[in-house]
């Protein structure tokens, strides 16, 4: 199956406008989202700004505005040369740990409409790591067209994934075909919630801390490209990792410390009626113990009563490739818009040659874990998923409870590098 062939037959489909049509609310795009430790430490404040320098450099002349810190409550600024990277990089040299970096390019018109083109950060203050064990939090996009068109670069989606994995060492991450939102986010998600009903394979693009401790720490789910780090708290066994590894079409490979599982050679929307991605769920099958359950609300509620993601719906789509039925949650619902149903997506050849990369063995980490009560394994920095605080311990102290919170079991593990 060909990316852009099949992106070209549901091209129509993919869109969401404005009432009154002028502004894109909903698009797809190529999207890949990063969870990583230190955002309050100058030496990975300047491995953020090595991202947005490299990626000024691939996509430079699609950029129109900016959005720094300063700005995040007024309207964008054009991008110009007293604004760009280098005043990022200026910018960062005047923050202190407790100071928050939130910045945004994108090839949108406005922040009102949604882009398949940008790059933003969130970072975390030292206090919010110091009570919340906070991470920081990376999102970017580019077009779909400008990798598996017909001029595009196949490289460019994966070299700018290890990039960013090399640079950033992510605690987890998740890349793949997306729906794209607005910066303000509130009449499109209505639009999203629709269109995510209708494809597997598009992941629900993350929108900065919205999702909170929850899924910076826990696997969101699977798309294309599933990442973790070398010490992520893996539940999954060796018989399942060689598994996965010997089936066809998965290939697992490694950036910087980042571990990278990837589902077939390409992306795919997955329509919901040609059924559940294999790939896509031999490698969620395998990563499930490794989600984050149960998974809180994408969206606001809404006072006029459109549907959107609500805890329910969320907790579903995270469940999407693990059998038939559960996806989508109203079926009768279903309609796809201007379809070119002349293309075959299935018949056609890939149009470019699949991006081999570097063979690796799986993880056979070991990870210390232990509940409360039990003595600690080992001196060092332990953490929770669903814990705020993490905690120093020495070997042999009992680790701290309680056994119970509202989100469930309480597992310590301890972190590495």
């Amino acid at each position: 199956m060909d990316t852009w062939t099949q992106y070209e037959k549901y091209r129509n489909d993919l869109t969401y406008t404005s009432e009154d049509g002028m502004d894109v609310m909903v698009c797809v795009g190529l999207s890949g989202t990063f969870y990583f430790w230190g955002g309050e430490t100058q030496p990975v404040r300047e491995a953020i700004v090595r991202c947005f320098e490299r990626f000024q450099e691939l996509f430079g002349p699609r950029l129109k505005w900016v959005m720094p810190m300063e700005d995040a409550e007024s309207e964008n600024r054009e991008v110009v040369p007293d604004n760009n990277i280098a005043s990022l990089r200026s910018y960062i040299a005047t923050m202190d740990p407790d100071d928050l970096l939130s910045w945004r390019i994108s090839g949108g018109s406005s922040w009102e409409e949604a882009s398949d083109c940008y790059l933003v950060v969130l970072t975390a203050r030292e206090w919010q790591v110091r009570t919340r064990n906070r991470l920081t939090w990376l999102n970017f996009a580019m077009p779909v067209e400008a990798v598996y068109g017909p001029q595009g670069n196949p490289r460019l989606f994966t070299d700018f994934i290890r990039f960013c994995c090399e640079q950033l060492n992510p605690w987890n991450g998740i890349a793949g075909l997306a729906s794209l939102l607005p910066l303000t986010k509130g009449e499109a998600q209505t639009g999203e919630f629709d269109l995510l009903q209708r494809y597997f394979g598009l992941d629900a693009a993350a929108s900065g801390f919205a999702l909170t401790d929850d899924l910076q720490r826990h696997l969101k789910g699977t798309n294309w490209l599933t990442m973790f780090d070398d010490a992520f708290p893996s539940t999954v066994t060796q018989e399942q990792w060689k598994t996965l590894e010997a089936t066809p079409g998965i290939r697992i490979w490694k950036a910087g410390r980042t571990w990278i599982v990837q589902a077939g050679d390409q992306p795919t929307l997955g329509p919901v009626p040609d059924g559940i991605p294999p790939l896509y769920k031999a490698v969620s099958d395998t990563l499930r113990p490794m989600r984050v359950t149960p998974l809180r609300a994408f969206h606001t509620g809404s006072m006029t009563g459109e549907i959107r993601f609500n805890e329910r719906t969320a907790e579903l789509w995270s469940q999407r490739f693990d059998a038939p039925g559960i996806w989508p949650p109203y079926p009768d619902q279903l309609g796809f818009h201007k379809v070119d149903e002349t293309i075959d997506e299935y018949a056609a050849q890939p149009a470019v040659e699949p991006v081999q990369q570097p063979a690796v063995e799986p993880p056979r980490v070991t990870v210390l874990r232990a509940t409360p009560g039990e003595a600690c394994p080992a001196d060092g920095e332990w953490f929770s998923p669903i814990v705020k605080n993490k905690v120093q311990m020495r070997k042999g102290e009992p680790m701290p409870g309680p056994k119970f919170n509202n989100l469930g079991e309480v597992i310590w593990y301890l972190r590495r590098g």
